[in-house]
């Protein structure tokens, strides 16, 4: 009987994992009004070079990015974290 081979090395043979990419608050909000404008989604990731999939992800968030970028202190940030009020806090931990 052959031994039994380590399957995860096979699979990890060749791939390259490739890095998180976050796209800043600045980058949506030019993606959304781009599509308002009228521009085609394909285009807009050619020019951003971006996947269309990151670009239909962001036009299908847009309410969320606006809601986010009135509230933002700045543009560049990367991490959308929701402000949850302190009572809430409070009602789940008692």
């Amino acid at each position: 009987m052959s031994p039994k081979r380590n399957l995860d090395l096979d699979e990890e043979v060749g791939k390259v994992k490739r890095a998180w990419k976050s796209l800043t608050l600045e980058t949506k909000l030019d993606i959304v009004k781009r599509k308002e404008l009228g521009e085609g989604s394909s285009a807009i990731s050619h020019s951003l070079n971006l996947p269309q999939s990151t670009v239909a992800t962001v036009l299908r968030n847009a309410s969320s990015v606006k809601e986010a970028a009135a509230h933002a202190s700045s543009l560049q940030v990367k991490l959308l974290t929701k402000h949850r009020e302190p009572i809430m806090d409070q009602m789940e931990f008692t």
